[in-house]
């Protein structure tokens, strides 16, 4: 990331972090309920009532003592080195993807809307202001 300024590698960074936890969540709803392995045919009323059964159930199992060494052993989410900032893949990136996760076709152009460059520059600037910096975040880039 040469030649940006720190506060475009911070948003850089924050936006990377988001974007692993995103994938982590989905990868582990993915693994653990093997309905997401494939396309759900259903209306999107009935599989938005399915995602949230399923989230439900997993912070559930995950918060409970008993279930939760079984259900989330070590290691199977994304982690980061906090010294070298090297990530530590989690095991549910080992699992096969079946058809669920499917590559997109080209979208159009590279170029960006307006809308979509003024999110990122507000983002930006929240992520290096005083009420959304965090402070590890300069520890990390």
């Amino acid at each position: 990331q040469t030649g940006l300024t720190t506060e475009k590698r911070i948003f850089n960074y924050r936006l990377s972090r988001a974007r692993r936890i995103v994938e982590n969540a989905f990868g582990i709803l993915s693994n653990r309920f093997r309905v997401f392995m494939s396309p759900i045919g259903l209306n999107p009323e009935k599989v938005e009532d399915i995602v949230m059964a399923c989230c439900s159930l997993h912070n559930y199992l995950r918060d409970h003592k008993i279930s939760r060494t079984v259900y989330m052993p070590s290691g199977s989410v994304d982690g980061e080195d906090p010294d070298t900032h090297i990530i530590q893949p989690g095991n549910w990136r080992l699992e096969e993807n079946s058809q669920g996760w499917q590559p997109l076709a080209r979208q159009g152009s590279n170029r960006h809307s307006t809308a979509a460059k003024q999110l990122r520059d507000y983002l930006c600037n929240y992520f290096n202001s005083s009420h959304g910096a965090v402070s590890w975040q300069y520890n990390m880039i």
